[in-house]
């Protein structure tokens, strides 16, 4: 009855076969975007979204392109069973060495340089003498992004893959490892800016407190202060990431804050 195309990766010959579909069979379309491919396919973007019968748009900015193209488009957001995740809540403690921890696709932030943005993040750490250990889930097996965050200075666990689509999966680990402080780097670029949030708020959703870049959908999720931290330069993320450290009552406010967050807006029951 319809075609839910995901993304616009394809090559033009399948984009003319759904252009047909519709044409032809009279087949509706949904066309569903998480990422700015318009950045590096604007032409098959543009057209897919002309001819789609409705838009689903995964952040404000991908919704803001695709109302110049389609005047129905509908914001659905990156969207989690929250109660799944509750289970893995993680309960602030005070640690001798904390646990920080990012989430994702590892070579695709590593080459794009959103995971550069932790090195001279993690070396003020050490200056301050604030003991972690950095937790890396989806490290792919890349050898480049091991060797680069592996360091005397603090200890790094790297998890290549999961079963992703595995429920609760990422809730699992992140309780397994009791992570401390969810990160969420991000270079502020205009393909990065359509991005959904989804580490932040899979962080939020197990209760753990977050420190993010302040750019595109981050700055909508995040309220800074009130359910997790924005940090634009290494002294702001220092000073984010120790008191959060410091400050067990802050860790947990935070924490519950950014779980209520998840419940009341980015939830599969909402």
């Amino acid at each position: 009855d319809m075609l839910f195309v995901h993304k616009s990766l394809f090559p033009i010959d399948i984009i003319i076969l759904i252009l047909l579909a519709k044409k032809i069979f009279k087949k509706k379309i949904i066309f569903d975007l998480d990422d700015a491919e318009w950045k590096h396919s604007p032409t098959k973007s543009r057209i897919l979204a002309t001819w789609a019968d409705v838009v689903f748009a995964g952040s404000h900015l991908i919704y803001g392109w695709g109302k110049r193209y389609n005047a129905a488009v509908e914001l659905v957001p990156t969207c989690f069973d929250h109660t799944v995740y509750k289970k893995y809540s993680i309960i602030p403690e005070k640690r001798e060495t904390y646990t920080l921890v990012w989430v994702g696709l590892g070579t695709s932030h590593f080459r794009f340089g959103n995971l550069d943005i932790l090195q001279p993040i993690f070396t003020a750490l050490k200056e301050r003498s604030f003991r972690f250990r950095f937790l890396l889930i989806g490290s792919q097996n890349n050898r480049d992004l091991k060797q680069f965050f592996t360091s005397k200075n603090y200890e790094s666990i790297f998890i290549d893959n999961l079963h992703w689509t595995e429920e609760g999966i990422v809730a699992k680990m992140l309780n397994m490892h009791k992570a401390d402080i969810g990160l969420a780097p991000s270079k502020d670029s205009s393909f990065e800016q359509g991005k959904c949030a989804g580490k932040i708020l899979e962080y939020m959703a197990c209760g753990i407190p977050v420190v993010a870049s302040p750019m595109g959908e981050n700055n909508i999720v995040v309220r800074d202060g009130i359910n997790g931290f924005l940090a634009d330069s290494v002294v702001r993320w220092v000073e984010k990431i120790l008191s959060l450290a410091e400050n067990i009552e802050l860790r947990r406010r935070l924490g519950r804050a950014g779980q209520s967050s998840v419940a009341d807006f980015y939830s599969y029951q909402v």
